[in-house]
């Protein structure tokens, strides 16, 4: 409250702007605005189903960040490309995005769940290298959408890269288990950011400490119906021969 015998705090209404100056400076700024009542949005009775999910995988060797892996899923048929297939990383991106790069695929969202962090770091150079027409929504300095523009005998196609996690603010993890689907697995990541590992390594199961956020017990666990999956296979081998 104002006191009505200090001159350097007083409130003036001019107009339809109301101004809250205290010891001599505006400390708030009101404007009467008005508008309408917001009026209902009616539920759209067609249910887009043009969704494609990607998800970068990294490793992080003498402190430098490089994808080795990009998996693609449209809903029916999974996607990988790994790095080890090609000469270098933006040669791997770049074959990612060539194979959105169909018709089939026109006005379809591609969701990430790092889109506003290295994902999108990543994939902006890759994409602004297949067109010039590319148009990305920031917010608080972050990339939450960008629209991909191409061109195929003459005809425009669009695709929309999304930040997924604003749409479902969770965990890779959480969310297969809240969905019901098959959850991603464990995996060594400390093993991966090691210089030596080989990107095709064969041998044995890397030691406990390699992996993130797992128990004992669950580490037990993934030897053994490691090792049990791979002795079906060896028998099933010996079976054929």
């Amino acid at each position: 409250m104002l006191d009505n015998y200090n001159l350097d705090s007083f409130t003036r209404q001019i107009g339809n702007q109301e101004y809250i100056i205290e010891n001599g400076k505006i400390t708030l700024k009101k404007i009467e605005r008005k508008r309408p009542f917001l009026s209902k949005i009616n539920q759209s009775i067609f249910r887009s189903t043009k969704i494609v999910t990607m998800d970068l995988e990294t490793r992080t060797i003498d402190g430098i960040m490089i994808p080795y892996c990009v998996s693609i899923f449209d809903g029916s048929s999974p996607i990988s490309f790994y790095l080890s297939e090609y000469d270098s990383a933006e040669e791997m991106l770049k074959t990612s995005i060539l194979y959105l790069k169909k018709r089939k695929f026109h006005q379809y969202k591609v969701y990430l769940h790092n889109f506003s962090h290295f994902d999108g770091i990543f994939l902006l150079r890759v994409l602004s290298s297949l067109t010039k027409e590319i148009r990305p929504i920031i917010r608080d300095g972050r990339i939450i959408d960008l629209k991909f523009t191409f061109y195929s005998n003459k005809t425009k196609y669009l695709l929309y890269f999304r930040y997924y996690y604003l749409l479902l603010p969770s965990s890779l993890k959480k969310l297969a288990k809240n969905f019901k689907v098959e959850n991603k697995g464990i995996f060594p990541y400390s093993f991966i950011n090691l210089n030596t590992t080989n990107l095709d390594y064969v041998g044995k199961i890397p030691d406990f400490y390699n992996f993130y956020n797992i128990s004992i017990e669950q580490y037990k666990l993934y030897l053994f119906f490691f090792c049990f999956f791979h002795l079906k296979i060896k028998i099933g081998i010996l079976k054929k021969s």
